[in-house]
């Protein structure tokens, strides 16, 4: 019993929990993941429920998905990207920092991912109102009935539970291949770079598929 424990922890060690192929043997996507509060006082935005003015979107989070954006849409064949939220859970309610509303905006997000492939796209717009909150890229009201579902609940304390493993605390937190990459919070902190060129650099190096987005080698970043 002891020798067959000991093989199967030098099989796992050997194949690495970050394997550079996936069990199809495809080569693995480079996971870029965003930690953040969704709220908090700063810029207007229309609440992605009710699509009504607020003035209560966290600018860190929006700096962070504006910024990013042109990245992940000229990465998108070989980036896993997620969003993480940072909150809790008490007595069995969900605390956010900034109210119920910003753990309901988590919880739409959340299954936005989990229903359809423009999930990014989303969250980029729905601080644009109505028109583009209600695109054909996905259904809106699919996305309500998810968020205030039992799965929009499990998704949220999920995700919380996640961002605690990873000891994350500041909003718009980075990290590429599980590893800290940059904080945003106010300005730009603990950063290997925030060089948009150099960013996409780095994530085309994790990659180890032979096709690569023409981004890879002749990046061109506009930044929003």
């Amino acid at each position: 019993m002891k020798g067959l424990l000991t093989t199967t922890i030098l099989l796992v060690s050997l194949l690495g929990y970050n394997d550079a192929t996936d069990a199809a043997g495809e080569p693995q996507k480079v996971s870029l993941e965003f930690f953040v509060m969704s709220h908090c006082p700063g810029a207007v935005v229309i609440d992605s429920m009710l699509f009504q003015e607020r003035t209560d979107f966290n600018q860190d989070a929006r700096f962070c998905e504006r910024f990013f954006n042109p990245i992940v849409q000229q990465l998108a064949p070989i980036l896993n990207v997620s969003m993480h939220y940072i909150g809790g859970e008490k007595n069995g309610q969900f605390e956010c920092m900034h109210g119920p509303t910003e753990c309901m905006d988590n919880r739409m997000q959340l299954c936005a991912r989990e229903q359809t492939e423009k999930w990014w796209d989303f969250v980029i717009e729905q601080d644009g109102g109505a028109s583009t909150a209600t695109s054909n890229d996905w259904n809106t009201t699919a996305l309500r009935e998810c968020a205030i579902s039992q799965r929009g609940a499990q998704l949220l304390s999920e995700s919380f539970r996640y961002t605690e493993s990873k000891g994350v605390k500041k909003s718009c937190t980075m990290f590429i291949q599980g590893k800290l990459f940059c904080v945003h919070d106010g300005t730009w902190k603990k950063c290997k770079t925030h060089d948009e060129k150099k960013i996409v650099q780095y994530l085309c190096s994790h990659y180890t598929g032979e096709s690569k987005p023409a981004a890879c080698t002749q990046p061109i970043i506009v930044s929003q």
